[in-house]
């Protein structure tokens, strides 16, 4: 319960376009039972950016103009304070009035702890900029990780470094990302790449 009323919290102060909007949050008592919790959404209609990519890369224009309207949602998170932490193509849901940026279930404030109390790492693994790993506090920077990497994926169908678990996601962010080629790109767009993904060298301050 704890967890869904977190997320409604998380979402509400937030509003369209580009995120779906928060309506309610109610829990339905019966005795001598846990109530069961549930949160009121807007019903958005459309297929997620992961089941888009299935199909192949996206053209560079339709993928710049998607991370360009998951930017716009994320600029208004982080101004009122939340860092997502799960930006992911499976968390964005390609609608007919743009992107809409979903699940808010493991959001947190910008400088809480971003770890459970047990010292565990909350995110998608391909995902998670390897900042996080150490334990830092949550920064809107890690979101700003995330929208690269999944910029990374419109352009070439998968992310820089495909990791399922921690101990990939480790060894593999120690390699240079692969080049973006043979995407048609135009000029500019691929050379912003390796700063996005740059991080600080890991116990750097």
């Amino acid at each position: 319960r704890e967890r869904v009323r977190h997320e409604a919290r998380a979402a509400a102060p937030l509003v369209p376009p580009h995120v779906t909007a928060t309506y309610d949050y109610r829990e339905v008592f019966h005795a001598g039972a846990a109530p069961p919790a549930y949160v009121a959404m807007e019903l958005s209609q459309g297929e997620p950016l992961s089941a888009r990519l299935t199909a192949g890369p996206m053209p560079w224009p339709a993928a710049l103009r998607t991370c360009a309207e998951v930017a716009e949602a994320l600029a208004a998170a982080h101004r009122h304070g939340i860092v997502h932490r799960d930006i992911t193509s499976d968390n964005v849901m390609l609608t007919a009035g743009g992107a809409r940026v979903l699940d808010f279930g493991i959001a947190t404030t910008i400088g809480a702890p971003d770890e459970d109390v047990d010292g565990s790492t909350f995110g998608t693994p391909a995902y998670v900029a390897p900042e996080r790993l150490d334990g830092r506090r949550a920064k809107p920077a890690t979101d700003t990780y995330a929208l690269g990497v999944l910029l990374f994926e419109m352009l070439t169908g998968q992310p820089p470094y495909p990791a399922d678990t921690w101990e990939e996601l480790a060894a593999a962010s120690r390699d240079e990302p692969p080049p973006l080629a043979g995407a048609g790109l135009a000029v500019g767009v691929a050379g912003p790449f390796h700063p996005v993904l740059a991080v600080e060298p890991r116990g750097a301050r």
